[in-house]
């Protein structure tokens, strides 16, 4: 039916021209371009119905040059000369905004279907239909922050379309999305010119995921194929395609495809809805009769159109305007000069506010009731329903979300099968963005989930480090060649890193071997700092200080090692003295150790005789005084059994056990001697273990003589020099700063070029060296142990890597890499490797590397000692005690009639009775004891028979009796339990 519709009306096209009065559109557009045939049609459709605009047609006045664009005023006085009622514009904003300036003191309206720029928003006159860019702005935002994208990349088009991204960084800021990297491409009038492969390398150093392509789609198969060149299109990449005027079949080069190619697969595209008005289908069907070609934002242009024709209609029938009034002709336009019209273009430079008048002082009195039909319309046209608010800004405003896939087909406007884009979601400002429930998102390279913004590797990356040898830190083995020269404790943290983060590097040596310091008189940084700073090298790695200085030309990494500066000093061998072997240990301990030797010695003899388990104890307390007791036999009262335990066979038994020779006469026989014994032999054992441990150390590592061992110290002396080397942290440190001691300290010390020449000048002059720890203790072994430490550590730094400043591309490196740091720091990964790298060499130069005043061990260092053996003699004191009470219990136990309280008596007496040998015997022999255990005075008076004691002669005769019974008692039980002993007393 609509075929047939149209076919009438093409056949009677040219009758209305000679029954109805004719209406003009100007439309600053190309006669011959598609945009001009899309007009065309819309035309027709209008003048076709009956109900609008009825015996009136519209006609559609063109330039009559092809360069529109330079002469675009000219052309709009030429319109306005032959009569227009209202100008259709596909030009720029700032051409629009001309135009407004020109027509707006008219009364005319300029229609601008598919400029979205905000500067030509909500201004009189002049009709914006598509979505304005800061609306846009929202949708871009806001769609990736949907997907959880907060650093993305934009590449844009130079011109207009960057006109507004300053707009869009601060609306992305808002939202929580950061532009990382922002990049430009120039717009060439012919596509296949378009050239962004610079911009693209850019992009991929950033080490962004996500890019935002906002520019024309006819530049997109170029960029993109460019982009898969560059493996910019790789698993963990996506692209977002934005363009306000976009359409889809301009992506592909020679027309629709019936696949897609490899470089648009996975692509979102991000576009204004323009494919939800009731009129798309019968107008793209007639779009595609007449083989149209695909033009942007072509339902805009016919909207335009119809947007006007119904405005004009209602118009006319509410204002009753006739024909004739319905448009507005400038007869005068011959007194139009060039300065004139240079003054259009000068006013917009100088005031965008400002508007200029060059086509007289009359107006079309139906101009401004014209554009205010046009803001009260309201209806559902080809792109959507056409609906204005209040500042005259299309209502709908909505953004499709496509996905450009295999197997899929497009539901814009014209329809077409096997495109490969399907509609995934859409955004509105008051909902956000929808996804389809259904939709299957195809991710680049068929990813699964959409990608990450910030990706957990550097895999891709290749990175030229700049580096300088500095044992344990860096070494270089020149013998190879490539990264594999390169060892230490810094290539060993670098190859961590790569195995987690997966990258590639280059390591290279700077030229100038220096750290990094100002060149004097030029302001310029050197060493591995120029190399940072110039972009020679990515990032530095090496014992890099963390200084103010450095910190604002350079941006440092998360620290991975903290040292401190030293003393270096020279060893100096010192002559020996002549009882240098006696220096281990104190005068006091010496003393202490003979002391302790005469108190064992003394306790050792006493509790050998006292004891009644001692060696002469328990004979003493045991044996019979008769005739044969000391005819000096040999028995156990020969002289030398007597001697045996003497004080000074003890003293011997010291002095041989102290050496660890071993005692000759034997061991003490009773617990309290043998536990006297044995605390001398563990005093014995500390004492030689420290005296041998001191005297290794202060063999090994000769004593220095060291007249300096601080930073004050080595002010107050002249006879040694000190310095450093040159273009370090340092140097920076003792020269900027405002300690007096560091004032004092840098105004005489001499920089030195290299850490070699350092160490060289200590070895061969009085010279002190101020350097790094951990490597004055790494070079001990390579100089041969010649210098050492001196004193305690001072002047703290923090080690860190050295990145550019302010540089976007490497933002996310450092993020990674102070990760995998951080890490590395947590599990003391970097604290084992370094001392690793440091014990395999220092280990050499045995001893505490930085050198202490070796002193002699003094009592206060041997307190312990002390207490085991003061608590031993105490141990040992006790068990005598204990072995006179437990001989005493057997006494008590083999006399049934005797008190425990007088079997203590008689053995206490017999204790103080063996502190004489001579003086018991005699005591034995006066108790008149005989073999029958009778006292041999007592035996002879009973024999006589006088049994008469009252003469006086025996006035102590219980006494002797009860002393008597008591020694037999105590025989008898000695007889059964004693039998292992030997000779027991008659």
């Amino acid at each position: 039916m609509p075929q047939m519709q149209y076919s009438i009306f093409t056949i009677f096209k040219i009758l209305p021209l000679f029954t109805s009065t004719g209406i003009h559109i100007g439309a600053l557009i190309e006669k011959k371009s598609p945009e001009a045939k899309i007009l065309d049609y819309a035309v027709e459709y209008v003048n076709s119905r009956d109900d609008l605009l009825p015996n009136h047609y519209i006609m559609v006045r063109y330039p009559e040059t092809d360069d529109v664009h330079s002469n675009l005023v000219y052309e709009a006085l030429h319109m306005v000369e032959e009569g227009i009622s209202v100008i259709i514009s596909n030009s720029g904003a700032d051409d629009i905004l001309v135009l407004q300036r020109l027509l707006a003191p008219k009364g005319i309206t300029q229609i601008a279907p598919a400029e979205s720029a905000d500067k030509i928003s909500m201004r009189k006159f002049l009709v914006q239909l598509n979505t304005p860019d800061r609306i846009m702005n929202e949708a871009i935002c806001n769609t990736l922050r949907a997907f959880n994208w907060t650093r993305v990349a934009v590449l844009v088009a130079e011109g207009a379309m960057s006109e507004h991204i300053q707009d869009l960084w601060n609306s992305c800021m808002s939202h929580g999305v950061t532009i990382s990297t922002l990049q430009k491409h120039k717009e060439p009038v012919i596509a296949e010119f378009v050239d962004a492969k610079e911009q693209l390398r850019i992009i991929k150093k950033t080490n962004n995921r996500i890019i935002v392509l906002f520019t024309n789609m006819a530049y997109i198969p170029i960029i993109m194929r460019d982009a898969f060149d560059l493996n910019l299109l790789e698993k963990g990449y996506a692209w977002v395609v934005v363009d306000a005027s976009s359409q889809l079949s301009e992506v592909y080069e020679n027309g629709i495809p019936p696949g897609i190619p490899p470089y648009l697969k996975g692509l979102l595209v991000l576009r204004p809805l323009l494919e939800n008005g009731n009129l798309l289908r019968f107008f793209s069907a007639e779009w595609q009769s007449r083989k149209i070609p695909p033009v942007a934002m072509a339902s805009m242009y016919s909207d335009a159109v119809l947007l006007f024709s119904y405005a004009l209609h209602e118009m006319m029938v509410d204002k009753e305007v006739s024909p004739s009034e319905a448009k507005f002709m400038f007869r005068d336009f011959a007194e139009t000069t060039n300065s004139m019209i240079d003054d259009v273009y000068s006013y917009e430079m100088l005031n965008q506010k400002a508007s200029v008048n060059i086509l007289g002082e009359e107006v079309w009195e139906h101009g401004e009731d014209l554009f205010r039909y046009m803001m009260k319309q309201r209806f559902n046209g080809v792109s959507k329903e056409i609906r204005f608010t209040e500042d005259n800004t299309v209502e709908d405003q909505r953004f499709g979300l496509f996905n450009i896939a295999d197997g899929r087909t497009v539901l814009d406007y014209f329809d077409y099968e096997h495109v490969g884009m399907s509609k995934i979601g859409y955004w509105a400002p008051t909902e956000g963005l929808v996804i389809y429930p259904r939709s299957n998102i195809q991710w680049i390279k068929d990813m699964e989930a959409a990608p990450s913004d910030r990706p957990k590797t550097l895999e891709g990356n290749t990175f030229r480090i700049v580096t300088i040898e500095s044992p344990p830190f860096v070494m270089v083995d020149r013998t190879l060649s490539g990264n594999a020269q390169y060892k230490g404790f810094l290539p060993d943290m670098l190859k961590k890193l790569q195995s987690k983060l997966h990258f590639d590097y280059e390591l290279y040596e700077v030229a100038d071997n220096s750290w990094g310091a100002i060149k004097n008189g030029t302001g310029e940084w050197g060493g591995l700092i120029g190399d940072v700073i110039l972009g020679r090298a990515h990032f530095a790695l090496a014992d890099l200080a963390v200084t103010s200085a450095r910190d604002e030309v350079v941006r440092y990494s998360q620290t991975y090692f903290r040292s401190g500066m030293s003393l270096c000093m020279a060893v100096e061998d010192s002559q020996k003295e002549m009882f240098y072997w006696l220096s281990p240990l104190g005068r006091n301990v010496w003393a202490a150790v003979f002391l302790f030797g005469i108190i064992c010695a003394a306790s050792m003899s006493s509790y050998s005789k006292l004891s009644p388990f001692g060696y002469y104890g328990r004979h003493y307390h045991y044996r019979s005084i008769d005739e044969g007791a000391t005819n000096g036999s040999g028995g156990l009262d020969s002289k030398e059994e007597k001697n045996r335990f003497s004080f000074k066979n003890c003293v011997w038994f010291i002095v041989s056990s102290f050496f660890q020779q071993g005692p000759d006469n034997g061991s003490p026989t009773c617990i309290s001697g043998r536990i006297v014994a044995v605390s001398w032999w563990v005093f014995c054992l500390l004492i030689i273990m420290m005296y041998t441990a001191n005297l290794t150390a202060n063999l090994t590592v000769s004593n220095m003589k060291k007249p300096i061992d601080s930073l004050e110290s080595l002010l107050s002396q002249r006879e040694y020099t000190y310095g450093s080397v040159a273009g370090t942290s340092y140097e920076n440190i003792f020269k900027g700063s405002k300690l007096k001691l560091y004032e004092k300290i840098a105004a005489n010390m001499i920089w030195l070029g290299s850490s070699g020449e350092a160490f060289n000048r200590t070895i061969d002059e009085k010279f002190v060296f101020i350097w790094d720890s951990p490597q004055i203790d790494y070079n001990q072994a390579r100089y041969d142990c010649k210098f050492t430490r001196v004193g305690a550590e001072f002047g703290y730094s923090q080690y860190a890597l050295a990145f550019p400043k302010s540089n976007d591309s490497m933002d996310h490196v450092v993020e990674l890499i102070d990760k995998e740091i951080l890490a590395l720091l947590e599990v003391s990964e970097l604290k084992k490797s370094f001392e690793e790298w440091l014990g395999s060499s220092s280990s050499v130069c045995s001893g505490d590397m930085s050198i202490h005043n070796k002193e002699a061990l003094d009592t206060r260092d041997l307190k312990g000692v002390f207490v085991v053996m003061l608590g031993l003699l105490s141990c040992s004191f006790a068990a005598f005690i204990c072995e006179i009470v437990f001989a005493a219990f057997l006494d008590y136990r083999a006399q049934k009639n005797m008190t425990m309280v007088e079997a203590m008596k008689v053995r206490w007496m017999k204790t103080m009775s063996t502190m004489n040998y001579n003086d018991a015997g005699i005591l034995l022999a006066a108790a008149g004891v005989n073999e029958g255990g009778v006292c041999e005075e007592k035996k002879g008076e009973v024999e006589r028979g006088n049994g008469n004691h009252s003469n006086g002669n025996h006035d102590n005769k219980e006494e002797d009796e009860l002393l008597a019974s008591t020694f037999i008692r105590r025989l008898r039980a000695l007889r059964n339990t004693e039998k292992h002993e030997g000779e027991l007393i008659t």
